[in-house]
């Protein structure tokens, strides 16, 4: 190696160019628990002012929390079902 005037440690420089960014959220839920159970369901009688409010449907979710939510397909909290003692593990 001295023959070549080279040294026993290299160098080398690496450089790294990320292909991807990260993924963005786009929508985050407002639940402030975990979700144990997801449902759907259409409404059973609406007028119609209130049918296109709610775009044709409902989803229904139980939490950790005792609380049960009722959410417009869009993502917007229409209410809070209160009152249950313990964890909401299935709605439907």
């Amino acid at each position: 190696m001295e023959r070549h005037n080279l040294t026993g440690e290299k160098s080398i420089t690496i450089e790294y160019i990320q292909l991807l960014a990260p993924p963005q959220p786009e929508w985050a839920s407002t639940h402030p628990d975990w979700i144990s159970s997801v449902a759907t369901m259409r409404p059973l009688a609406l007028s119609q002012a209130a049918e296109s409010r709610f775009d044709g449907g409902l989803v229904l979710s139980g939490c950790y929390d005792s609380i049960a939510y009722i959410w417009s397909p869009g993502g917007a909290q229409l209410a809070a079902l209160r009152g249950h003692t313990a964890a909401v593990k299935a709605v439907s």
